[in-house]
């Protein structure tokens, strides 16, 4: 059986989404259209920003740990391949 905690769980995680969703329909609300669809735009190009940071971040973090974990001889190999 699930105490009285863990049954007002759920109900606490859904008042949140109702209050957060409330409130985003009242920003919403109090813009113009024209207003509104500048704010999606922005958001969008945000969102999009963070996810290139993010992806570059990963990509040069995996790189490094590539380069600095391979041994050296290895790596000389393979530019002399490239380079040959």
């Amino acid at each position: 059986m699930l105490s009285d905690d863990q049954l007002a769980q759920p109900s606490l995680c859904f008042d949140n989404i109702v209050v957060c969703c409330t409130f985003f329909e009242v920003v919403v609300v109090s813009v113009t259209k024209r207003e509104a669809v500048h704010v999606v735009v922005v958001v969008v190009i945000v969102v999009a920003v963070a996810v290139v940071v993010v992806v570059v971040v990963v990509v040069v973090v995996v790189t490094v740990v590539a380069v600095v974990s391979q041994p050296h001889h290895h790596n000389r190999q393979i530019f002399n391949y490239v380079s040959s």
